[in-house]
C-alpha cells in the first residue's frame, strides 16, 4: 500500500482520510498532549510510551533473526504479544474463544487471537493476527497463517467477515503484524477508512512524540474504557467542530486580496494610463477581482494536492519557472520587504502564463498532447491538460489581465493567501497548508464572500459601527461621509488597531478608493449561506433513501439525473455524488462478490482511486446546477473538478451541465412571436414548436417576442389533451384582465384547451464540443473496474 505519512507523526497514516488531513496537522498533535497528561503521574517504565519504546530491541531482534531463525512464526507471534501487553491488553482480559468464531456465511472459521467484551458479553474489540514476516505486503493483504498458503485468507478478508457476517459485530478490529498495524472502525469501514501504522518507520525513527501518539490511539482504555465513550470518539467529535477554522483564516484573507487587487487595477487606470475613475464599473471590477482570487486558491489547492495528477509538481521546470508555490517561496522570503520589490510586474506576468497553461492546456496542439501521453515526465517536459472553466478564462477579467500590477502589490497578496495570523493560542503567522484542506472547507471560502459587494468611495469616508460591537472587516460595513461623522460617539468610530502603519487613528477610505464589504442585508437576501458539512450529508443521506427501493442493482444508480436548482458553489452536488459513488461502489462490488467470490472485494488500497473514478464518471453525466450568480456556477464548476479529478482521467466540461438562470420561473432569453401564439395551423400550436433564441443585439431586441418562461413551451411541459370544453381560466389580483385576454385570446384562441400539464424533464444529453463522451468498458484505463453500466 502506498503509504502518505503524516509529517507531525512519521509512521502513522490517517488512510482514506479516517481523520482529516487538517485535523492531523493542526489539532491531533494537542489532543495527543493533553490525552497523554495524566500519563506523568506514572512512573516513567509504565508508562504507555515508554512500554511501546521499549518494544524495540524486540522488534529489532526479530527482523535481524528472521534469515536463519526455524521458527520465525513464533518469535512473530512473541512480538506481537509484547505490543498487545504495551498497549494494555492483558492476557487475562482475553475473552476470544480457542476454536475461534464461524462465520454463518462462508462457513469458514475466524481466528480471532484477543476479544475484548462489554458488560453484556458481546464483543467491542477484536484482534486478528498475520504471523508473516514478509515486509512486501501490508497487514491488510497479509494472510492470517504463516505465510505458509495453508489458508492464504488475508486479514482484510477476515475483518470484512467479523463486521457484515456477524449480528454483533465489535466497534473496533485491531489487524497485527510484524511491520504494520492496521485500526478499523466500523463505523468508518464502510469507505475502508483505518489507521495505519508502520513499525518499520516508526521503530528506525525512533521518536518520542510517535510513541505517545500511538499509544493514545491504540490502547485499551482508549478504545475500550471501563466507563464513558471511546477517547478516539471524542477526537471524532473535535475533528467535526474544527474542520472549516481554516476557512475563516482565508475567507478574511481572500477579502482583503480583493480589495488590495481592485485598488490596484484602479491605481494602473488612473495613474499609468491616465484615464478617469468613472469608466470603471465597480461591479465588474469586484466580481473580476473575485474571480481572479478564485483562480489563486484554486492553483494553490491542486499544486498542494499531486495526488491528484494535475499540476505537474514533479518537474522542475515547472516548479520553479511557473507554480504559484515558487511566488509563495519568492514572497516568504520579500517578507517585511516588499516596498523593494518596486514597480516590476514579474510575479503578474508569470501568473498571466500560468492562467494560461491552464485554460489552454501544454502543449497546446492536440496531436503534441496526445504524443506526450504515456510517456515518462522527464525535467524539460510536463504536460497540463486544458481546463475550459469559466473562471480561467481571459476574457472574463480584461481589467486585470490589461493592468499592469505591481510586485510590491502582488507580494502582499500572494503572501496574504500563503499564511495565516492565528493560531491556536499563538500569535505568529504560520503557512497554511493547502494540502491540508479539503472541498468542503474551499466550498466554505468561496461562498461566504458571494454576498460581498464591491463599490468605489465617491467622496471621503469614515468607517463606523455600532457602539456594542467589536470591528470585524467580515461583517456588515458601515461608511458615512466626513460631514455626518459628528454624529457618531468615539465608541462608534472605527480606528486602525495597535502595531499598524496608522495605528490609533480613524480609519478612512480616500476618494476613488475601491471597498470590499457585506453590505446590509445582501446575505439574507442573496441566501449566500455554506451549508455544513453535516447538515448537507443528513440531508442527501435521507433524500437518497427515498429512492432506495427503485434502485435494485448498481448500474441503477448510474441512470439518476440529479439537479441542484440553487448550486451556489455546488455542496449538494459534491455530497449527492460522493454519496452515490459510495453506494455505486458498495453495491457493485457484493454483487461481483457474489458472482466472483471473494477476489473480485475492491482491497482497500485501490478502494479511493476506484471511487473517484465513479465519482467522475457521476459528475460527467449525472449532475445538473442552476444558481442565479454567474460567479456561483464557475465555482461550482471548479469544486465538481476538485471533488471528482482522478489521474489519468479527462478534464470533464460542465458547460452544458451547469447554467445561470432563475430555476423557478425557468428564464432563458427565448420566446415567441405574436404570430407563433395565434397560430391556429395544426401542428403547429405554440406549445408545439421550439421558441427562438433571442440575441443582444439590436436587430434581435426590435423583433417583438413574448418570453417563454410567461407562456410554457416544449421544454417545459407535455399536454394531454381529453376534454377541449371544459376548462376555465383562475384569475386573481390585478392580473386579471391582462390574464384573461392573454390567454384566451394569445394562448389558446380557438378554444383548445388542455386537460392535463405535466411537468417533465426534457433535458438533453449534449455531446460535448471538444470531445466525445468516452465509453465505458475494458481497456480504459481512466475506468473503474467497478464501473459497467
Amino acid at each position: 500500500m502506498a503509504k502518505e505519512l503524516n509529517e507531525t507523526f512519521p509512521g502513522i497514516e490517517a488512510v482514506n482520510d479516517f481523520y482529516t488531513p487538517y485535523y492531523m496537522k493542526e489539532y491531533f498533535p494537542d489532543e495527543v498532549k493533553n490525552a497523554s497528561a495524566p500519563w506523568k503521574q506514572l512512573p516513567p517504565e509504565k508508562r504507555p510510551a515508554r512500554l511501546l519504546k521499549d518494544m524495540r530491541q524486540s522488534f529489532t531482534e526479530v527482523i535481524n533473526n528472521n534469515e536463519n531463525d526455524l521458527f520465525p512464526a513464533e518469535r512473530v507471534r512473541n512480538f506481537i504479544d509484547g505490543m498487545l501487553a504495551a498497549l494494555g491488553y492483558t492476557q487475562e482480559g482475553n475473552q476470544a474463544k480457542d476454536k475461534g468464531l464461524p462465520d454463518r456465511i462462508s462457513g469458514k472459521s475466524v481466528p480471532v487471537y484477543y476479544q475484548v467484551n462489554d458488560s453484556d458479553g458481546a464483543p467491542r474489540l477484536q484482534v486478528l493476527v498475520s504471523l508473516s514476516d514478509s515486509a512486501e505486503a501490508g497487514v491488510l493483504e497479509s494472510p492470517i497463517e504463516d505465510g505458509s498458503g495453508k489458508d492464504g485468507t488475508s486479514c482484510e478478508e477476515y475483518a470484512r467477515m467479523l463486521l457484515a457476517d456477524f449480528d454483533e459485530p465489535a466497534r473496533w478490529i485491531l489487524l497485527m503484524g510484524l511491520h504494520q498495524i492496521a485500526l478499523i472502525d466500523r463505523r468508518k469501514w464502510n469507505d475502508k477508512k483505518c489507521m495505519l501504522f508502520d513499525l518499520d518507520e516508526i521503530f528506525s525513527r525512533h521518536q518520542d512524540h510517535v510513541y505517545t501518539a500511538m499509544a493514545v490511539l491504540l490502547r485499551r482504555d482508549s478504545l475500550c474504557p471501563n466507563k464513558g465513550d471511546s477517547l478516539l470518539d471524542a477526537f471524532d467529535d473535535t475533528s467535526a467542530k474544527n474542520a472549516v477554522e481554516v476557512s475563516d483564516n482565508l475567507r478574511s484573507a481572500l477579502r482583503e486580496c480583493v480589495e488590495i487587487l481592485g485598488n490596484e487595477v484602479i491605481h494602473d487606470w488612473t495613474c499609468n494610463k491616465g484615464r478617469s475613475i468613472d469608466e470603471i464599473d465597480a461591479g465588474d471590477l469586484t466580481v473580476q477581482a473575485l474571480r481572479y482570487m478564485y483562480r489563486l486558491l484554486f492553483l494553490l489547492f491542486i499544486e498542494a494536492k499531486p495526488s491528484l495528477g494535475y499540476a505537474p509538481m514533479k518537474s522542475d521546470i515547472y516548479r520553479t519557472g511557473y507554480s504559484l508555490d515558487s511566488l509563495r517561496d519568492i514572497a516568504e522570503q520579500m517578507r517585511g520587504r516588499m516596498d523593494e520589490a518596486g514597480d516590476s510586474t514579474y510575479l503578474a506576468d508569470t501568473l498571466r502564463r500560468l492562467d494560461d497553461l491552464v485554460f489552454n492546456g501544454y502543449p497546446k496542439a492536440d496531436e503534441d498532447f496526445k504524443g506526450l501521453v504515456g510517456e515518462e515526465a522527464i525535467n524539460a517536459v510536463f504536460m497540463v491538460p486544458p481546463l475550459k472553466a469559466h473562471i480561467f478564462d481571459p476574457e472574463r477579467t480584461v481589467l486585470i489581465e490589461h493592468a499592469a500590477l505591481r510586485d510590491s502589490v502582488m507580494l502582499r497578496i500572494i503572501d496574504l493567501m500563503s499564511v495565516t495570523k492565528t493560531g491556536k493560542g499563538v500569535k505568529r503567522r504560520q503557512r497554511i497548508s493547502y494540502a491540508a484542506l479539503g472541498i468542503s472547507q474551499m466550498g466554505a471560502v468561496y461562498e461566504a464572500l458571494l454576498s460581498y459587494r464591491g463599490f468605489i468611495a465617491k467622496e471621503k469616508l469614515y468607517e463606523v459601527k455600532r457602539a456594542k460591537d467589536s470591528y470585524d472587516p467580515l461583517k456588515v460595513g458601515y461608511f458615512v461621509p466626513e460631514r455626518e461623522l459628528d454624529n457618531y460617539s468615539e465608541s462608534e468610530r472605527v480606528r486602525y488597531p495597535d502595531k499598524s502603519p496608522h495605528a490609533g487613528e480613524l480609519r478612512t477610505y480616500e476618494p476613488g478608493t475601491f471597498i470590499y464589504r457585506l453590505a446590509g442585508r445582501e446575505r439574507e437576501t442573496s441566501a449566500s449561506f455554506y451549508t455544513p458539512d453535516s447538515l448537507a450529508q443528513c440531508l442527501v443521506k435521507y433524500a437518497l433513501k427515498e429512492i432506495e427501493p427503485r434502485i435494485h442493482q448498481a448500474t441503477d444508480i448510474l441512470s439518476l439525473k440529479i439537479c441542484e436548482p440553487a448550486m451556489g458553489s455546488a455542496t449538494f452536488l459534491n455530497e449527492t455524488i460522493n454519496q452515490l459513488a459510495t453506494m455505486y461502489l458498495n453495491r457493485r462490488e457484493k454483487e461481483r462478490v457474489a458472482e466472483e467470490g471473494q477476489r473480485a472485494a475492491i482491497p482497500a488500497e485501490r478502494r479511493q482511486a476506484e471511487l473517484q473514478k465513479v465519482k467522475m464518471y457521476i459528475a460527467d453525466h449525472n449532475i445538473y446546477g442552476i444558481d442565479l450568480n454567474p460567479v456561483a456556477v464557475e465555482l461550482g464548476e471548479v469544486s465538481l473538478w476538485l471533488n471528482t479529478i482522478c489521474e489519468g482521467s479527462f478534464v470533464p466540461w460542465f458547460g452544458t451541465q451547469l447554467q445561470c438562470g432563475n430555476s423557478l420561473i425557468g428564464g432563458r432569453r427565448v420566446g415567441y412571436l405574436e404570430s407563433d401564439l395565434a397560430s391556429t395551423t395544426k401542428n403547429r400550436h405554440w406549445y408545439e414548436v421550439e421558441p427562438k433564441h433571442i440575441g443582444f443585439n439590436q436587430s434581435s431586441s426590435s423583433v417583438k417576442r413574448v418570453y417563454q418562461f410567461l407562456t410554457g413551451g416544449p421544454r417545459h411541459v407535455q399536454v394531454r389533451r381529453q376534454n377541449r370544453q371544459k376548462h376555465r381560466i383562475r384569475t386573481s389580483g390585478n392580473h386579471q384582465g391582462l390574464e384573461e385576454e392573454f390567454c384566451q385570446e394569445a394562448l389558446f384562441p380557438d378554444g383548445d384547451w388542455p386537460d392535463e400539464v405535466v411537468v417533465k424533464d426534457h433535458r438533453r444529453t449534449m455531446a460535448r464540443p471538444d470531445q466525445s463522451a468516452p465509453a465505458i468498458g475494458e481497456g480504459d484505463s481512466r475506468r473503474s473496474d467497478y464501473l459497467r453500466v
